[in-house]
Parts: C-alpha cells; sequence; structure tokens
C-alpha cells in the first residue's frame, strides 16, 4: 500500500540547527560532503561573506557541491536559483519511482511506495542542493539572523503554548519540546517565528 510520508519542515530543521550552532559553533568537519571538505581544509568563497549570515554561509559554502557553491557565492539566493534545486530534488526522487512535490509551507512530501530506501533518498536531498534551500529558508525566516531561541520563545509565548516563566534557556535545554513538537502553534513558530508573511 502506498504510504504519504511529509519530509520534517525543512525550516523547523533549521531552527534547531541554529540553536545548535548558537551553543557550540558551526564549523564544517572533513569528510561531511565528499565533494566539499574531503581534503581536511574547506573551500572558501572567492570573495568572504559579509552580513548578519557570513559565518552560516561560509561554513555550508565549505562543504558544499559545486553547482551549490555557485547559487551561494555571491551571498544571495534568488528564486530561480531556489527553483533550480527545487527541481532537481523532485526530478531525481522521480528517478527513484517516487512521486514527490513541494507544500506551501516548504514541506517536501513524497510517495514511496516501493519500498526505496531511506539512505537513497537522502542521497537525493543531498545532491540534489538541499543545503541551498535550507540557507535560503534560514535567511528569508530570520533576516537579521537575530538568536534563534529568543525569537523562538517570544513567538511561543504570544502563541500562548509557554507561560511566561518560559527562557531561552529552556528552549535550548529542550525543555518540553518533544511535548510541544506536535502542537500546530509551534510548527507555524517554527516556519515564521517572527510573523513576517503576516507584514
Amino acid at each position: 500500500m502506498t504510504r504519504r510520508e511529509p519530509l520534517r519542515r525543512m525550516v523547523a530543521a533549521v531552527g534547531a540547527l541554529l540553536v545548535a550552532c548558537s551553543i557550540a559553533g558551526c564549523s564544517p568537519a572533513a569528510g561531511d560532503r565528499a565533494d566539499g571538505a574531503a581534503s581536511g581544509s574547506a573551500a572558501a568563497p572567492p570573495t568572504p561573506f559579509s552580513g548578519p549570515w557570513a559565518d552560516l554561509l561560509t561554513s555550508t559554502y565549505g562543504i558544499a557541491t559545486p553547482e551549490e557553491r555557485q547559487a551561494l557565492e555571491d551571498g544571495t539566493i534568488d528564486e530561480l536559483e531556489y527553483g533550480y534545486f527545487r527541481d532537481r530534488i523532485i526530478e531525481c526522487l522521480d528517478g527513484l519511482g517516487i512521486e514527490a512535490s513541494f507544500a506551501a509551507d516548504f514541506t517536501l512530501e513524497y510517495t514511496n511506495g516501493g519500498g526505496v530506501p531511506e539512505d537513497d533518498i537522502n542521497a537525493c536531498m543531498s545532491e540534489g542542493g538541499i543545503q541551498v534551500l535550507t540557507m535560503k529558508d534560514a535567511i528569508d525566516r530570520n533576516p537579521e539572523n537575530l538568536d534563534e531561541a529568543a525569537i523562538m520563545v517570544d513567538c511561543l509565548h504570544r502563541a500562548g503554548i509557554v507561560g511566561p516563566d518560559y527562557t531561552a534557556r529552556d528552549y535550548e535545554d529542550g525543555v518540553d519540546l518533544v511535548a510541544m513538537s506536535e502542537d500546530e502553534r509551534f510548527i507555524a513558530c517554527s516556519e515564521d517565528p517572527l510573523d513576517l508573511r503576516n507584514g
């Protein structure tokens, strides 16, 4: 029987990544991507990145594929580049016999009726440009790269999910995150913590 499998919202995953980066710092590790930092030293952009997202852009560039680097090297990801990598992922999955599409909330939905191994699906994501998509989604949802935990907790307070005593440190420590993760209000905050879609 065909099963519907929505991929976890990429922007929520980006949020978790940014919290981890804020605590431990982000740097590419050798071997993270076979064509990125395989030699042990990550590739550097032709011109150093600037602006609030410079550090993560540099880390992402260092482990990106050559095509991803072309999209990232000017420090911006336009709609044509974004659409190109979305199409690449869809075409790769189609080649595996998997019907897939991106929903309005940036979720990738796919039907894996043939039991395609998850490793093959993940390879389509990685080789198709998922890092470019998540990078643009992260910038669009938090243009000034404000503190991730702080903006999430502010949103959770506004949504009435947590009480006034719930702090950014609680969020970083994972307090009640499992219980909140399926709440539609939490998902909405993960996708748009600054309420940018409404103005």
